[in-house]
């Protein structure tokens, strides 16, 4: 499994990010919810999902409190932004909330790769899976499932998320995120998986 960012956490893209979180721009969702969908897209090409399957974002869940300071969820509500402008080009997206927080973490900022997996060890769960035999409502039982998120920064919230989904029987397809840090950190002590760079063959103008 490997991480698809659409470009670089720096510039433009970074101020959008900092403005959509922390300053009240809400109205951001629309473009950073574009190349969000641009980043699914490529998902789904590069890993080959055929036209017709059915797709879910599982947003990485924000706090509580920094859900009650800003009177929103950033993550989840650029997951629902890009699904609708996904559907509106033929795909079939829903945006599921899966994972939630388990346990308070301390705040990412200034933390080292491997205080950051730490950090974010156990801090998350998962529902779980319909056990085999049990009858799904077919809308809610998706081919493909993408884990989403704003930004990746050494990959332990993204990793944690993942790890929690599959031990809970959720399978995963991949992550996708707008933006990337190109910052190298000492590698943490967790898969693979979800560390990565911001991949070049994204064209964010497609």
């Amino acid at each position: 499994m490997s991480p698809y960012a659409v470009t670089d956490y720096a510039d433009l893209v970074r101020r959008l990010v900092v403005a959509y979180k922390d300053q009240s721009r809400a109205e951001l969702v629309q473009p950073l919810g574009r190349l969000l969908a641009v980043g699914v897209e490529h998902v789904l090409r590069a890993e080959q999902v055929p036209a017709g399957a059915g797709v879910q974002l599982v947003p990485v869940p924000s706090s509580p409190t920094s859900v009650r300071r800003r009177g929103r969820d950033p993550v989840r509500d650029l997951a629902c932004s890009a699904a609708r402008l996904l559907r509106r080009r033929g795909r079939s997206v829903r945006v599921e909330r899966l994972v939630s927080q388990r346990r308070l973490v301390r705040d990412q900022a200034g933390l080292s790769a491997a205080e950051r997996a730490t950090n974010m060890h156990g801090a998350l769960r998962a529902r779980p899976a319909p056990a085999t035999g049990q009858a799904v409502d077919p809308a809610s039982a998706p081919v493909v499932r993408l884990v989403v998120d704003d930004v990746l920064t050494t990959g332990a919230t993204v990793d944690e998320a993942v790890r929690v989904l599959l031990a809970a029987g959720w399978p995963v397809l991949a992550v996708a995120t707008v933006a990337a840090t190109r910052r190298h950190h000492q590698a943490p002590p967790s898969p693979p998986s979800s560390r990565g760079r911001p991949l070049s063959r994204i064209d964010a103008g497609g």
